[in-house]
C-alpha cells in the first residue's frame, strides 16, 4: 500500500516536471502562448508573462483550465480509500465536494461565456452555452460521479450530491459577479456586445 506522504510527493514531482517543461518551451520561441521572450543580453533571456489575452486566446485558456479542473475532480473522487491513508475530520469531504463543484461550475460558465461571445449569429444562442445546460450537465455528472465511486470501494452519499449542487449554485453566482472584473483584467480587446445566453 502507498501512504499519503509518498502519494502527494509523487504528485508534487509530476507537477514540477510539467512546469519545468512549460518554461523550457516558453524559452524556445520568440512568443509563446503564455508569454513573450525578451533578450536581456547575449546568452541570457527573460520570459515575461502575458496578463491580457485576445478573446480567442482566452477561450483556449478557459478550455484548458476546465479540462484540468474536471480531470482533477474525477481523479480525486475515484481514488480508493485504501490507496491514500489520511485521517480527516468527519464530513470534511462535504467541503471538498462543495469547493470542487463550485470551481467546476465557475470554469464551465467561463468557457460558455467566451465561446458564446465569439460565436457568429444564431450559433451564439446554442443551448450548450446557457446556464441551464451547465446546471443539467453538472447535476447529471454529480449523480453519475457518486454511483461510479461504488466500483472503486467508495460509497455513494446523498449528502455529497447536495454539497455538489450547492457548490454549483455558488460557482455560477460567483462567475456572474466576477465576469466584469475578468473582462477588465484579462481581455486585451472587448468582445462583441453581449446577447442573452441564460
Amino acid at each position: 500500500m502507498i501512504n499519503a506522504a509518498r502519494f502527494f510527493s509523487a504528485m508534487e514531482t509530476g507537477l514540477y516536471l510539467v512546469l519545468q517543461s512549460e518554461y523550457a518551451a516558453a524559452l524556445s520561441s520568440r512568443k509563446s502562448f503564455w508569454g513573450s521572450r525578451k533578450n536581456v543580453r547575449p546568452g541570457r533571456e527573460q520570459v515575461t508573462l502575458k496578463y491580457q489575452y485576445t478573446p480567442e486566446e482566452f477561450r483556449l485558456i478557459s478550455r484548458r483550465i476546465l479540462i484540468a479542473c474536471w480531470s482533477l475532480l474525477f481523479i480525486s473522487t475515484h481514488i480508493p480509500l485504501w490507496f491514500v491513508h489520511v485521517d480527516v475530520p468527519k464530513d470534511s469531504d462535504k467541503l471538498a465536494h462543495f469547493l470542487g463543484y463550485g470551481g467546476l461550475m465557475f470554469c464551465l460558465r467561463g468557457w460558455q461565456w467566451i465561446s458564446a461571445r465569439l460565436a457568429e449569429g444564431e450559433a451564439a444562442n446554442r443551448p450548450r452555452y446557457t446556464l441551464w445546460f451547465a446546471v443539467l450537465l453538472l447535476v447529471a455528472y454529480s449523480v453519475a460521479d457518486e454511483l461510479l465511486q461504488i466500483p472503486v470501494y467508495r460509497h455513494a452519499d446523498v449528502n455529497d450530491a447536495i454539497a455538489d449542487w450547492i457548490g454549483m449554485f455558488i460557482g455560477a453566482v460567483s462567475f456572474a459577479l466576477a465576469r466584469p472584473v475578468i473582462v477588465r483584467l484579462f481581455l486585451a480587446s472587448p468582445t462583441r456586445p453581449e446577447t442573452a445566453t441564460d
